[in-house]
């Protein structure tokens, strides 16, 4: 299989980043993982934040969780400030996920010429 190939392929289906550490760029695989490690930890902290605001409003106001509630406290919660971070934060991760997997084929591309 061609570097370019087996680089955009490992960036592409297993994590952004892996590509570049197969073909032996080990400082910019880490560098486009942290990349996106930041966007998931964003992304995952503000969903925990939505749900734990939408499971407190039932349970303080001394009634059971009931599952329409929940959603409609969910939807009103991804509507706001904290739905625009994390459609950001997904934004963020798809882009420089594309963007891994078409480094490692470009650098692949570099040793195939080379080789």
């Amino acid at each position: 299989m061609k570097q370019a190939w087996k680089g955009a392929l490992w960036s592409a289906l297993v994590f952004p980043g892996v590509g570049q550490m197969v073909l032996k760029h080990t400082f910019r695989g880490l560098a486009l993982m942290g990349a996106v490690l930041v966007g998931m930890i964003v992304f995952v902290v503000k969903a925990t934040t939505v749900a734990v605001q939408a499971l407190d409003a039932p349970l303080a106001a001394g009634n059971s969780i009931d599952m329409t509630a929940v959603n409609a406290a969910a939807e009103t919660a991804v509507a706001s400030a904290d739905g625009l971070v994390m459609q950001g934060a997904l934004v963020w991760i798809a882009l420089w996920w594309v963007l891994a997997t078409v480094d490692a084929y470009f650098l692949g591309r570099k040793r195939d010429t080379i080789a």
